[in-house]
């Protein structure tokens, strides 16, 4: 393979001649978390030494809304291990590759036995952390792990991963970059928090009739659900390859992934959309309004029985419904169908509140695929930059 001038070929690729490659060892200590002692319970409240689980983790940093914490009677008592905010974590069982930072409010945090710490880093903190999120590490780090119920990350594997270390204020730079593309990514998923915020709102008032829109005065009424809709089974429109393609007619589910991929099949195909497809043993639901195939049998496909009806808005009311799981059953003919949901008489009413909701969804989701977009550069960014391919001094 040919080098190009001003590089080198090295066992992590080919790197820039003015850069190095090391071992994590080289670089900074890997150390092993801790179990608390046995006897020894968490707490919810906040009045001891927080404990950061794999469960708290995410990639980039902690969620601190669900943490659990040492209690203060026993914190002098036990041994318990501490991470730093100038740490890096990486989790090594369960969930593993997760990576990240912790907050500066969990300062000396204890760590699960199921993480490590990097610490005593000799190169750019943040640029180390972006280093174990590319495909090559986490893949290394899926490629490495023991097998076993659950499967293990070793300490002295991490050891030995190789990175490509620039000079350090060409590390300083690239970090800089890709935390500017991170604030962007943060800064727009709390505004799509916000909206969906702001909608859940919106729906409270507008589907329980506290809320009255402008000319609007008409009695709304009760209906079981099996009065407004049809259900078909989807056994027509299940699809017969289960290896997706990247793009073609879609594959759904009812469940929260909802797109499972795309298949080239052209029979079988259900056209005749708007429908809800209704999960029959989760009852979670989506709202269709494109050409689609499904994978399983345990759905119902729901249209209006009729049309002056707006299937949208009885969407949105179903979503509104609470309904408590219990064993493993098909739900719809024998449970949720007999529920009563509130609608308005006037059909002109029913489309106006839809269309409220409906221009919401459409700003969350433009929001979404912006999202998808900025998600996407930054995984470009990251493999132009930490490979030298691309230099930004």
């Amino acid at each position: 393979m040919e080098v190009r001038e001003g590089y080198k070929n090295t066992e992590v690729g080919v790197i820039p001649e003015d850069w190095e490659f090391n071992r994590i060892e080289e670089i900074c200590q890997v150390k092993g978390g801790k179990r608390l002692p046995q006897g020894y319970q968490l707490t919810n409240y906040d009045t001891g030494q927080p404990y950061i689980r794999v469960s708290d983790m995410f990639m980039g940093g902690v969620n601190t809304s669900e943490l659990q914490f040492v209690p203060i009677e026993v914190i002098d008592t036990i041994k318990y291990y501490r991470i730093s905010k100038n740490d890096l974590f990486i989790s090594v069982a369960g969930t593993l590759g997760l990576v990240g930072q912790i907050p500066d409010k969990l300062d000396n945090a204890n760590l699960t036995e199921n993480a490590d710490k990097l610490c005593d880093i000799k190169c750019n903190k943040v640029y180390l952390l972006y280093c174990l999120m590319t495909d090559r590490i986490q893949s290394l780090i899926k490629n490495t792990s023991t097998l076993g119920a659950q499967p293990k990350l070793a300490l002295t594997r991490i050891q030995k991963f190789a990175l490509s270390i620039p000079p350090i204020h060409e590390q300083q730079a690239i970090a800089a970059a890709l935390s500017d593309v991170d604030c962007l990514i943060c800064s727009l998923s709390k505004l799509i928090n916000k909206k969906k915020s702001i909608k859940q709102g919106v729906m409270q008032e507008l589907l329980t009739g506290k809320k009255r829109l402008d000319g609007f005065s008409g009695e709304w009424k009760n209906y079981e659900l099996r009065e407004l809709l049809d259900y078909e089974q989807p056994t027509n429109y299940i699809v017969k390859c289960t290896e997706y393609l990247d793009k073609g007619i879609p594959v759904l589910t009812a469940g929260k992934s909802f797109v499972l991929g795309y298949t080239n099949e052209k029979d079988g195909v259900l056209m005749k959309v708007p429908v809800i497809i209704f999960d029959d043993f989760t009852t979670d639901s989506k709202y269709v309004t494109f050409p689609f195939k499904v994978k399983s049998s345990a759905m119902k496909i729901l249209n209006l029985k009729n049309q002056s009806n707006s299937l949208r808005l009885i969407f949105e009311l179903m979503q509104m419904i609470d309904f408590p799981l219990t064993d493993h059953q098909r739900y719809w003919i024998s449970e949720y169908s007999k529920l009563v949901i509130k609608l308005p008489s006037e059909a002109e009413e029913q489309t106006a509140i839809a269309n409220i909701l409906s221009d919401m969804d459409a700003e969350i989701e433009a929001l979404e695929q912006k999202l998808n977009k900025y998600n996407a550069i930054k995984q470009g960014m990251m493999q132009e930059l930490l490979t030298g391919r691309i230099r930004l001094i």
